[in-house]
C-alpha cells in the first residue's frame, strides 16, 4: 500500500483579539490524489465556556456546522464524479478548500497555516492529528474529568466486594527492585492486580502508562513468590483515542513475565472467575 500525501490546516478559535489566546477546535486535510477531504470538530464547547466567558455556543455549532456542509459539498465532485480529476486540480492544498467553503472568517473563527504529511491511513491519520492538536488541549484544563486509576478501581470494588474478594486482598512488595502493590493475594505465589486507566487525550500519555506497568510486571518476574499480573484496564472514553488504545494494549501483552488483561466490560465475569478460583484453593471460605 503506497504512501499518500496530503495537507493539513488547524482550525481555531480565538475569543478577544487583544488577549491573542487561541484554542484549537477542529482539523481538515485533503489528499489530491484522492481528492479525499476530512474534516473533524470538536463537538463539545465546555472548555471553551470555560476558558471564554460569554462564549457563544449556539453561534460556535451554527459555524461549525455550515463549513463541515460547505466542505462536504465541495468534496463531493472530487470522488464522485466524471470530471473528478479536474475537480482535484483546482486545488493545489487545502487552503483552497478551506477558502472556498469557508470564505467569511471573522476574527474568532480562522484556519491556521497549512502543513503537509504522509499517511498509509488518511481517516486514521485525520483521527491522530485532531487527537495530537485539537484534544491534546483538554491535558491541563480537563485533567479533573478524567477517569484516573482510583476511580477505575472503585469501579472494579463494586464487583470484587458482594463477593468477599476485596477482604482477601492487601498490599505486597516484590522483586529485587522492591516494587509495591497495593491489590494481591497469595495463594502459594503472589497475584497482583494493577488498575490502570487509560483515558487520556493525549497518545503519547497512554504509552508512557503502558510502558510503567509493563516495567513492573518485567521487574518482578524473576521473584520466586511472584505468580500473576493481571491488569484491570480502563479504555479512554473518547473513541478518537482507539488507536493509541490499541498500541498500549500491545505494549502491556508483550510485556516479559506475562500480563493478564481485564476491561470494565468484561469486570462482572471476572469477578466470577475470581471468585470461584479463590474458593477453590481456599483463599476464600467455601459458602
Amino acid at each position: 500500500m503506497n504512501e499518500l500525501e496530503y495537507s493539513y490546516a488547524i482550525l481555531k478559535y480565538r475569543h478577544d483579539v487583544a488577549a491573542g489566546e487561541v484554542l484549537n477546535i477542529g482539523l481538515v486535510l485533503f489528499a489530491p490524489s484522492l481528492g479525499q477531504v476530512g474534516i473533524v470538530f470538536d463537538t463539545r464547547y465546555a472548555r471553551l465556556s470555560q476558558a471564554f466567558a460569554n462564549f457563544d455556543g449556539e453561534m460556535y455549532r451554527s459555524v461549525t456546522g455550515r463549513f463541515t456542509t460547505a466542505l462536504k459539498s465541495l468534496a463531493q465532485p472530487m470522488s464522485n464524479n466524471l470530471f473528478e480529476i479536474e475537480e482535484r486540480r483546482r486545488f493545489d492544498d487545502v487552503s483552497g478548500l478551506i477558502r472556498l467553503a469557508w470564505p467569511d472568517q471573522g476574527l474568532s473563527y480562522f484556519a491556521g497555516p497549512v502543513s503537509m504529511g504522509v499517511a498509509l491511513d488518511l481517516d486514521v491519520e485525520l483521527k491522530d492529528l485532531f487527537d495530537r492538536f485539537v484534544l491534546s488541549q483538554f491535558d491541563q484544563r480537563d485533567a479533573v474529568s478524567r477517569f484516573d486509576d482510583e476511580q477505575l478501581w472503585e469501579s472494579f470494588k463494586r464487583v470484587l466486594s458482594p463477593r468477599g474478594i476485596l477482604q482477601a486482598l492487601g498490599p505486597v512488595t516484590l522483586g529485587l527492585a522492591e516494587v509495591e502493590f497495593e491489590h494481591a493475594y497469595k495463594n502459594e505465589k503472589w497475584h497482583v492486580f494493577e488498575p490502570l486507566s487509560l483515558d487520556y487525550v493525549d497518545g503519547a500519555a497512554m504509552k508512557r502508562r503502558a510502558f510503567e506497568v509493563a516495567g513492573k510486571a518485567a521487574s518482578v518476574r524473576q521473584d520466586e513468590e511472584f505468580g500473576t499480573f493481571t491488569v484491570l484496564l480502563g479504555s479512554p472514553r473518547r473513541v478518537e483515542a482507539k488507536k493509541q488504545f490499541l498500541n498500549a494494549q500491545r505494549i502491556l501483552l508483550d510485556a516479559p513475565g506475562g500480563v493478564k488483561i481485564v476491561t470494565e466490560s468484561e469486570a462482572e465475569a471476572f469477578g466470577v472467575n475470581l471468585e470461584r478460583e479463590m474458593r477453590e484453593h481456599n483463599v476464600l471460605k467455601s459458602k
